[in-house]
């Protein structure tokens, strides 16, 4: 068959065409990359260069997959690396282009970023690791400088990037750089940037922190030493009309307060002052005559370490308190007032201190209602309601009701939280229980403050499957179910299917296995022997384990057999911690029904046979007299 020359030109013009916009889209991207520039962690300002990036890579590859140089890396990993670079190389020129100061850190984050995106968690892993360890080699770097910001009060790391980034913005001020940094202006940059810290480091050794005026002031001095006399000038001027020259007044003599180092929730680092310590512990102790405010401070202050996690100071403002409980009951309020701070803090953004807290408390209803909804937590039906008049009806003050224990249990297993984060405060959950118990009421905006009030006040409480449930997407309120297993292995499996799905929604399982066949009985359609109805329970029992109430608790289950049974004798060894652990239920109650007659034959000291339910299938249906009746016949 001939070919068309017309159809075979046209995929060849496609071909160079597609050929020559690759190699125009490369030669853009190489200019481009030629003008980027890196800012190191010393501050010096230097030249984008991708083979650092490939390099990094390799380097990151051949630690995990421990393939050391010399060896030559597979064919497949090269190529791997190259894309790899590639990608975090085009990120970084979206980034320069869009006005963003590239740092050597921040391509780090990119390869760190790049490389979990793509699958390679364990690359990932390790090239972290690194990291770090580098970073805690580097301690007697200016970055660990400390340096107080205006208020005189905040105390942040040193950062070279933010001097060199001065000088730079006063160079293109004056105009001495236009565009692209020539070679020049770079050294130029680069050498009073360095004399800055050198002696901004050399200061920090008799003073810390470094106030920001004093770092400025050597900025000032380098540009002057440097000769470049215009440009200090106008630096000083600029200062002059900002306000920056001299410390702030009155703040001086705060800044020499007790601080602590610690690391925020997004893993910056910051200051903390005593003051701030105190205030907290001052707002929680409050009204109780009882306890003593300065054996909680230092009892706190003795458990900080620098560089302590926000998350720990909670800890340890908690547990400051309750080792005092058994001293003193009323410290059980007080490390409720600590857990309610974080509660607030997680579902308002505010502090337990803060003077609108009331207000903000209620406003935030409305929006707590339909984020709920909107994460697929709350009910749509709860928008039905008169929002506004509900919220009006909570009563904050009805937190300070809690102790420690009964709001730890709330806070740990039944507020609703999105992504770990509560977005339930005590008094959304009662008024969210209210709300769903009411929906079908006549006037249920009344009736569901009468609820309110009475759960608030702990009058009354529900079972723990309504406080779980009620008002959320998945309304099941009932705590327990029965039922009874029928001797078929299809029947057997079902209970146990259904006792996970009713499990899963936080209700208490009872099962009566008294139908269930004994061991060694007749196994019709096999010809076989049954083993009886212990093995059955190992299953159910590893159930409850496997599939929790609502990842609240663990999962409530009882398996019920009567006194007559074959296997009763091995179904109470059952919780035993010794004997064969496949013959043992842990996490299962069990009980066993035990009728009249039984006791009759005790007080008697007579005998007692055993059947299996096979073979005496109605005696399980019977009580009282017509039960006497059939055992005895």
């Amino acid at each position: 068959m001939n070919e068309n020359p017309a159809a075979s030109q046209d995929v060849q013009t496609n071909e160079l065409l597609t050929s020559l916009s690759q190699t125009l889209k490369n030669d853009i991207q190489v200019n481009i990359e030629k003008k980027l520039t890196i800012v190191k962690r010393n501050g010096m300002i230097v030249p984008f260069n991708r083979e650092r990036i490939l390099n990094a890579l390799e380097s990151a590859f051949r630690d995990t997959k421990k393939i050391p140089k010399p060896k030559v890396l597979p064919e497949e990993f090269i190529q791997t690396i190259e894309l790899l670079t590639q990608e975090v190389v085009e990120q970084a020129i979206k980034l320069g282009t869009s006005g963003v100061s590239l740092t050597v850190e921040g391509l780090q984050d990119l390869v760190e970023i790049t490389l979990m995106k793509n699958g390679f968690h364990d690359i990932a892993r390790d090239y972290i690791i690194y990291r770090d360890q580098h970073k805690a080699m580097r301690e007697d770097s200016i970055q660990n400088v400390k340096v107080a910001r205006k208020d005189g009060i905040t105390i942040v790391k040193f950062n070279p990037v933010k001097i060199s980034s001065t000088i730079e913005t006063l160079f293109r001020k004056s105009g001495l750089v236009q565009g692209i940094i020539n070679d020049e202006s770079l050294q130029s940059i680069n050498k009073m940037t360095q004399v800055v810290l050198d002696s901004a480091l050399s200061l920090a050794k008799t003073l810390s922190p470094l106030q920001l005026h004093q770092i400025q002031d050597l900025i000032e001095t380098a540009l002057m030493k440097a000769g470049y006399f215009d440009i200090a000038k106008e630096y000083i001027v600029h200062r002059y009309i900002q306000g920056e020259s001299t410390p702030q007044q009155g703040k001086k003599e705060e800044s020499h307060e007790e601080q602590f180092e610690i690391t925020t929730f997004d893993g910056k680092t910051r200051y903390l002052s005593k003051k701030e310590i105190e205030k907290k512990i001052h707002h929680a102790t409050r009204n109780l005559k009882e306890v003593s405010t300065q054996e909680l401070i230092d009892e706190t202050i003795k458990n900080f370490y620098p560089g302590i996690k926000e998350s720990e100071i909670d800890i340890a403002l908690i547990m400051a308190a309750r080792v005092k409980i058994e001293r003193e009951p009323s410290y059980t309020k007080v490390a409720a007032r600590f857990l309610l701070d974080i509660t607030y803090r997680e579902a308002l953004k505010i502090t337990a201190q803060d003077k609108d807290l009331e207000e903000i408390h209620k406003k935030n209803f409305m929006h707590y209602v339909k984020f709920g909804i909107q994460q697929g937590r709350l009910n749509e039906k709860l928008l039905s309601y008169d929002l506004d008049f509900i919220a009006s009806k909570m009563k904050l003050e009805r937190d300070d009701l809690f102790d420690y224990i009964g709001l730890q249990t709330l806070y740990d297993r039944y507020f609703i939280h999105h992504e770990k984060t509560r977005i339930e405060t005590p008094q959304y959950f009662w008024m969210r229980v209210a709300m769903g118990l009411a929906w079908n009421e006549e006037n249920k905006n009344d009736r569901a403050v009468e609820f309110y009030d009475i759960l608030s006040q702990f009058y009354f409480v529900s079972g723990t499957p309504t406080l779980f449930n009620s008002g959320t997407a998945h309304t099941q309120l009932s705590s327990c179910y029965l039922s009874t297993v029928m001797d078929d292995l299809h029947h057997i499996f079902k209970v146990i299917a259904d006792d996970a799905q009713l499990s899963k929604w936080a209700g208490g399982i009872g099962n009566d296995w008294s139908n269930v066949r004994a061991t060694g009985s007749r196994i019709k359609g096999t010809n076989g022997e049954s083993q009886g109805v212990i093995p059955f329970l190992k299953v159910a029992n590893d159930t409850a384990v496997a599939v929790n109430q609502g990842g609240k608790r663990k999962g409530a289950m009882c398996a019920y057999l009567e006194t007559w049974h074959l296997d009763i004798e091995d179904f109470l060894e059952l919780r035993k911690n010794t004997g064969d652990e496949r013959r043992r239920t842990h996490d299962m109650n069990t009980a066993n029904w035990i009728p009249d007659l039984f006791m009759k034959r005790v007080e008697q000291n007579g005998s007692w046979a055993l059947f299996s339910p096979s073979e005496t299938s109605d005696l399980h249906d019977l009580y009282g007299k017509a039960f006497e009746k059939r055992y005895v016949e």
